[in-house]
């Protein structure tokens, strides 16, 4: 019939006007595209655990700035309880039998190495959609240890009267040197807003007069990006 066709047509129109304007506002949505994890540069702060010859703490800074591509340059200071590697822990080892033969009595050390670093960190991001962002990272510098030996005789602390039992300790168990220092390690970024999480792998390698003193750390931080 002659008067259905405009009502068909009507219908037509009335329908195609959502899928048309659907398609339009698709069409003018911009493509969602995640930030990098550092825009211009970056600051955070770690702590978490550092496993050389014992099991101790670290905490730690880091500050760079995103210099090509994916890549972040950064200085990161920090300090551990303890890097002590098996060999440094075992110098004390002469001493204390010289102890117990000169006064009878039984003797042990403990040999700690307390640790100051500075490295400069090459970080490479491997940024994306994804909200977890791993990274791999190598970097070089040095480290201050201060060794510091702990002396007990017959139960009693004898560190601060150890020369009275004719002993000098020289540098290997108490004094402070510096040394070349080697990071590598790999880890995930989680940005949230301006700021990030991390959780990170990293061994250090302090290269001491006694031998390579290799730290596993397994540390986490919280930073701001700009």
């Amino acid at each position: 019939m002659k008067w259905s066709y405009p009502v068909v047509a009507l219908a037509a129109i009335l329908l195609g006007v959502p899928s048309a304007s659907a398609q339009t506002s698709a069409a003018q949505a911009p493509a969602q595209s995640a930030s990098p994890t550092v825009i211009s540069w970056f600051g955070e702060a770690t702590t978490g655990v550092a496993i050389a010859h014992r099991t101790g703490g670290e905490i730690a800074g880091e500050a760079g700035a995103r210099v090509w591509k994916n890549l972040d340059a950064s200085l990161e200071v920090g300090w551990f309880s303890d890097a002590a590697n098996s060999e440094r822990a075992r110098l004390a080892t002469p001493l204390t039998d010289y102890l117990s033969a000169t006064t009878g009595q039984p003797a042990s050390a403990k040999v700690t190495l307390p640790s100051l670093y500075g490295i400069l960190n090459g970080r490479w991001v491997f940024e994306g959609q994804h909200r977890y962002r791993p990274y791999g990272l190598f970097g070089l510098g040095i480290a201050r240890v201060s060794p510091h030996t702990k002396f007990n005789l017959n139960g009693t602390d004898i560190t601060g009267s150890i020369e009275q039992y004719g002993l000098t300790l020289g540098n290997d168990l108490d004094g402070a040197t510096t040394h070349f220092a080697l990071n590598v390690g790999a880890g995930v970024l989680v940005p949230y807003g301006n700021w990030y999480g991390h959780a990170g792998y990293r061994l250090t390698t302090i290269f001491t007069d006694h031998g390579t003193s290799p730290v596993n750390r397994i540390n986490f931080g919280v930073g701001r990006r700009f």
